[in-house]
């Protein structure tokens, strides 16, 4: 046990952590989505519950901002929000321990900094078969529903008003969508 624990803490802390919390939220029978987020995540609670709506909490599937992974042709979801369904995070929970857990630590870059929850787990759901998708997540319009900071935050570029265009907003430039000015009760 001990040599787990020193494990735990000096290698993958972070994942580790976060696959504890997801175990345990499986627990509640009425669970059917987990949201992994950072602590400035900006959600409207009312989109996001119509959103998933329209989803099947029992097939599995990872929803998020979609990047590039690790590996060739490998996706991930930002880790500002993640949410993954039931079904999905029964197949990494069920698989952490003998597949995906034992393949991160061979992999110096997925274990950096305690492990990181877009390409440690975009790592393992993309190695479990079949893989896990991570279907698109923008609108009608192409906008991104997952952002980090709330749209009235972001819109002015780079969050301070007036220092750049909105085009060259940070947003702009690393979701390849662009956004659209508007209320922050317009986003997801």
């Amino acid at each position: 046990m001990e040599g787990l624990v020193r494990e735990f803490e000096q290698e993958l802390w972070h994942l580790e952590g976060l696959v504890w919390a997801v175990r345990g939220a499986l627990e509640q029978a009425g669970c059917r989505w987990v949201l992994l987020g950072q602590d400035m995540l900006f959600l409207h609670v009312g989109h996001l519950r119509a959103f998933l709506a329209r989803l099947d909490p029992a097939e599995p599937v990872v929803l998020g901002n979609r990047l590039r992974g690790f590996g060739n042709g490998a996706v991930m979801a930002s880790p500002w929000a993640q949410i993954w369904s039931r079904a999905a995070a029964e197949r990494l929970v069920s698989s952490w321990d003998d597949k995906c857990r034992p393949d991160i630590l061979t992999q110096d870059y997925l274990k950096q900094g305690g492990g990181g929850s877009d390409y440690g787990f975009g790592h393992c759901f993309g190695d479990l078969s079949p893989a896990v998708p991570y279907p698109d997540t923008r609108d009608d319009e192409g906008r991104d529903r997952f952002y980090l900071w709330p749209p009235s935050r972001m819109d002015e570029g780079n969050w301070s008003p007036g220092r750049l265009q909105a085009s060259t907003s940070w947003p702009a430039l690393h979701s390849g969508v662009g956004m659209a000015r508007g209320s922050d009760g317009e986003w997801l």
